[in-house]
């Protein structure tokens, strides 16, 4: 029903996993190094922004288009073997030209903390994104991990986590600037990012007090929104609705529901909240949206 364990990007404030193919392989033991190898088609263009550390490395050649916020369109060649440590909390919009191989992993925020506190006395780090990264010791780092996925992690946990130290360590040693901590807006780890999602996604159909939200990261409330708005771009208000607006549109494309009963189940109080939300953030309202999903199926 929804997806876990995924690497997640923002798509117009909703959380949604980074690449549209399933993974290929294994989920990966630890809860912060998520592996995800995929084989990615060319298609249209994308626009997300990704609130977690992500690095890529690419099995095979492949060429994408890729553009910042409203900046210039660049064309990208990727070589085999070559990274990529992507832009964090930016827009960007990107367009696969060639078929993509790839295995990309996240790096918990706390990890690199730790990395970056005994490499650099306790001062900030912050990755540098970058296209095109050669790195031996990264590369061979990212095809342990795919070596290991093949082999089903049957070294176990404690070797996975061996590797992402690794990582992190040699990220802050050769591939980031070091920032004074005022320049950095705090948010929430992806970790927690990941974990308030899924409990919303779960809790669709109930009321989703901001208590318990707050109490899901162990913040007070007040901190808590300020954390939270910084790290989806929305208030816990909002994102809620995205996300109950999201799970709408997929139950519309289905005929197992009424209008009003698809309402209730995304959890809104009667039929007139849910379709005045609805036509808000769609910008038709729900019966008009089954309509257009049936004609274009």
């Amino acid at each position: 029903m929804f997806e876990t364990a995924r690497i997640m990007a923002l798509r117009e404030g909703i959380a949604t996993p980074l690449f549209d193919t399933q993974p290929i392989g294994q989920v990966s033991p630890s809860p912060t190094l998520l592996v995800e190898i995929h084989k990615l088609p060319p298609g249209d263009w994308q626009s997300h922004a990704i609130p977690q550390q992500v690095l890529t490395m690419f099995l095979r050649p492949g060429a994408m288009l890729h553009a910042q916020e409203n900046g210039p369109v660049r064309r990208i060649e990727l070589s085999t073997k070559s990274l990529a440590l992507s832009l964090r909390a930016c827009q960007e919009s990107i367009q696969w030209l060639a078929p993509a191989h790839c295995i990309s992993v996240t790096l918990d925020d706390a990890v690199m903390a730790q990395a970056a506190a005994s490499l650099l006395d306790g001062r900030s780090f912050e990755a540098r994104p970058a296209p095109g990264i050669r790195d031996p010791m990264l590369t061979m780092l990212m095809h342990t991990l795919q070596l290991e996925q093949a082999h089903g992690y049957s070294s176990g946990r404690l070797f996975t986590d061996g590797i992402e130290q690794a990582l992190c360590a040699r990220l802050i040693s050769q591939h980031g600037l070091r920032v004074p901590p005022a320049s950095r807006q705090a948010g929430l780890p992806a970790w927690q990012m990941r974990r308030i999602t899924d409990y919303i996604q779960a809790n669709l159909a109930q009321p989703i007090p901001l208590s318990d939200l707050a109490a899901c990261a162990n913040y007070s409330p007040a901190h808590f929104s300020r954390l939270f708005q910084a790290s989806f771009q929305a208030t816990p208000h909002q994102y809620v609705l995205q996300l109950r607006i999201a799970h709408a549109k997929l139950l519309l494309r289905q005929r197992q529901y009424a209008v009003i009963e698809i309402g209730l189940l995304c959890g809104f109080t009667n039929a007139q909240h849910f379709s005045r939300t609805f036509l808000r953030l769609a910008g038709v309202t729900p019966s008009a949206y089954r309509r257009s999903a049936q004609t274009k199926a």
